[in-house]
């Protein structure tokens, strides 16, 4: 990937590590601090990486809003941060993506600069510290801003993130949607079990791609995407993949950015499996 961390904040954390639903988490810490469910911790790589579920809030006292935060760090150290927010019935979801950052072995703190893509690129700067297995911590402060403008506080979900990961897991058939530029896209995409990504959408639109598995024993996934119809494409980041469970089928969730451009939060279902019929499912039912 082109840099050593991207952060995207979903209007909802884009990523959700909660299985088919976009609210709240599964396993892990609850972002108040506390133990993990597993002790074996993030795993390879970066010592930040997770994925991590809580809280970003604005403002304080009476005037103190908070919206959920979801995101992924991978093993080399690329991530995205999403942050959710409008209604149930109409969420929305915003991608922050900062670095390039590498957190420090002995205090696991790092500050860099952020790209916000809401209505409008926002720059500022992310400042936070690591409890490896617990939680991830911090706050953002807008350009030209002396004071932070938000804090976050998200725990670390082990359940959906200590799972393995294999592009034979992942390979099938998607169908799902995104927003660029305020227009809606529903693509449906196909991978293949080498990591190739082809697909198209009801505007005329062809996208191509690739995915990756950087720690096999972590369940994170780094992809980049191009689509025919939009010059700033492609895009890259991390994903991560939640099974089948009872009957909420199986999700492949992304978050992506072409830096200082756009930034997008992909949510697909999984339609077929590569060897055939409905999503299928496995160990975990994801986040």
């Amino acid at each position: 990937m082109r840099r050593a961390t991207q952060i995207v904040i979903l209007s909802a954390l884009a990523l959700s590590a909660c299985g088919g639903s976009d609210s709240g988490g599964s396993g892990g810490s609850s972002g108040t601090g506390g133990s993990s469910e597993s002790s074996s911790g993030p795993g390879s790589g970066d010592a930040a990486a997770g994925l991590y579920y809580g809280t970003l809030t604005t403002g304080s006292g009476k005037s103190a809003k908070s919206i959920t935060l979801v995101g992924l760090i991978d093993a080399n150290g690329n991530g995205q941060f999403v942050e959710k927010g409008g209604t149930k019935a109409l969420p929305t979801f915003e991608v922050l993506s900062p670095g390039p950052f590498s957190t420090s072995r002995t205090t696991y703190s790092f500050s860099v600069p952020y790209v916000l893509y809401g209505s409008s690129p926002t720059k500022g700067t992310l400042d936070a510290s690591v409890n490896p297995g617990n939680n991830i911590s911090g706050s953002l402060t807008e350009g030209g801003s002396t004071t932070p403008t938000a804090t976050f506080l998200l725990g670390y979900q082990g359940a959906s993130w200590e799972i393995p990961s294999s592009l034979t897991t992942i390979a099938g058939t998607y169908s799902g949607t995104f927003v660029y530029d305020r227009t809606t896209y529903s693509p449906t995409l196909s991978i293949d079990g080498a990591g190739a990504i082809s697909g198209h959408d009801p505007n005329g639109c062809k996208y191509s791609g690739t995915v990756s598995v950087p720690d096999s024993t972590r369940n994170g996934y780094e992809l980049s995407l191009t689509s025919s119809c939009h010059s700033s494409l492609p895009l890259t980041g991390v994903g991560a993949y939640f099974a089948k469970k009872g009957t909420t089928p199986a999700y492949f969730r992304a978050a992506l950015d072409n830096p200082g451009k756009v930034g997008i939060y992909l949510k697909l279902k999984q339609t077929s499996s590569a060897t055939g019929g409905s999503s299928s499912s496995s160990s975990s039912s994801g986040g």
